[in-house]
């Protein structure tokens, strides 16, 4: 049997992005709670290192917790810096635990995703407080990511498969998983939520936290709280299928960028028409999209292939080299109409800034933009000049920050448009911005002339 004072002991690895992104938050001035508080939400690891540590400050703080924002307010900016210089990240040298680390934290994120966008959707008050404490439900399964990856491999496979969460785990650990995630979330100092959650409580909020977690953890298996959340949303059961099929696909737009198996593995493509050619539009659509790999040890997903992993690093590059809060790749449809976003990394799920979709000659400044390889800066001096011509509902988004955006033009054909939301920019960091955009360029032609 594993026991709890081993869990509890277990080092939780960061995902080594997460660590700069939040390095990167930290060495701005303008950087609030908030900001990292969205980048920890989308790493179980990282959160749970939080709460342990300040449960080991302040021991009395746990009841009181409603959030990682609120946790990070009493850690303060220069203890998180401290922390994450401490903590251990994911290193692709350990291989059977790299498996484990993504295939169990993506089940978490998913049930926070669930959790923020379906409080919202219930009018229910603090969404991140939610999103934290489903992130959190399992505390078990995380910890045996670290303790006996292998273990936590064949316990993932169960679930998904089908198996029952708590008969999975509970196998794994030969012992109660309820009862080891109480325990854990005691000894960690997890927040009010989470630990009412664990114990049953019957609140409109603790009943959502646990049917997210539920929805999330069952991976599309049956039995579904379909029904349950229906209720609770008051929400017919044909409009609440609707709305958590969005949602998954909005959750791997969000976390499959990361690295983790996406549980919408038929919709993590944005819809579109095709770009390209038929021959390319197959192929970029397969690169685009992460399969479900069914092997002994993990139903995980199968690892990004090279030009997919290539984009997404150039994207993660954007933020942290260049400090983007939000980067978006946006392809154009073949008969050249149209332009839709395909990739984003970092903002919220509600950001119209990561939801283009709409003709070109209704965003002039992207028309514009994909007629030559060329590239723009909207700052505060010319702003008034080129907000016009952005999409609708752009310009508020855009309080406080600016606009990087490139063309991608690969050999005389426009592909989409990159760009990016910031504040604080600079005339560097606009050149690298260019220069991580010609790159991509690079990165397309090398693929097409490969294929």
């Amino acid at each position: 049997m594993t026991s709890v004072n081993a869990l509890a002991l277990a080092p939780l690895p960061l995902l080594p992005q997460t660590q700069h992104a939040l390095l990167n938050l930290l060495g701005k001035r303008n950087a609030r709670n908030s900001d990292l508080q969205r980048v920890i939400l989308q790493d179980p690891g990282a959160a749970v290192a939080v709460f342990r540590h300040l449960h080991r400050l302040r021991p009395d703080a746990a009841a009181e917790i409603t959030d990682i924002a609120h946790a990070l307010s009493l850690i303060g900016f220069s203890g998180l810096q401290h922390l994450l210089v401490e903590l251990p990240t994911l290193t692709p040298s350990r291989e059977l635990q790299d498996d484990a680390v993504h295939v169990v934290y993506s089940h978490a994120c998913h049930a926070a995703a669930y959790a923020r966008t379906l409080g919202q959707q219930r009018g229910l008050p603090n969404p991140a407080g939610l999103a934290t404490a489903a992130l959190l439900q399992h505390p078990a399964a995380l910890a045996l990511c670290s303790l006996d990856p292998e273990a936590a491999l064949r316990a993932a496979a169960a679930v998904q498969d089908g198996v029952d969460p708590a008969v999975a785990y509970g196998a794994e650990l030969r012992a109660d998983l309820d009862a080891t995630d109480r325990q854990l979330a005691e000894r960690w100092g997890l927040p009010g939520l989470a630990v009412q959650v664990l114990h049953a409580a019957a609140s409109d909020a603790a009943r959502l936290v646990a049917l997210s977690t539920q929805y999330a953890w069952l991976a599309g298996h049956e039995p579904s709280p379909v029904g349950e959340l229906a209720g609770l949303l008051q929400l017919g059961a044909d409009r609440t299928r609707a709305l958590l099929h969005q949602l998954g696909v909005t959750a791997a737009r969000e976390l499959h960028p990361l690295g983790y198996p996406v549980a919408a593995y038929r919709f993590v493509q944005i819809p579109a028409e095709p770009a390209l050619d038929a021959e390319e539009q197959a192929r970029l659509d397969a690169v685009l999209t992460r399969r479900e790999r069914r092997a002994p040890a993990a139903a995980a997903a199968a690892p990004p292939t090279p030009l997919h992993q290539a984009l997404t690093d150039t994207m993660h590059r954007l933020q942290t080299e260049v400090g983007l809060e939000l980067v978006v790749f946006a392809m154009l449809s073949r008969d050249r109409r149209r332009i839709q976003s395909r990739l984003a990394v970092g903002g919220t799920a509600d950001d119209p800034l990561r939801q283009l979709h709409l003709g070109v000659t209704e965003a002039p400044l992207f028309h514009k933009l994909l007629a030559k390889p060329q590239s723009v800066w909207i700052h505060p001096a010319n702003a008034p000049r080129y907000t016009p011509h952005l999409p609708t509902g752009w310009a508020p988004a855009l309080q406080g920050s600016q606009l990087f955006a490139m063309s991608l033009i690969v050999g005389a054909r426009p592909v989409g448009v990159m760009y990016g939301i910031g504040a604080g920019l600079t005339e560097s960091a606009y050149q690298q911005f260019r220069n991580h955009c010609q790159e991509a360029m690079r990165l397309l032609a090398r693929d097409r002339q490969a294929a």
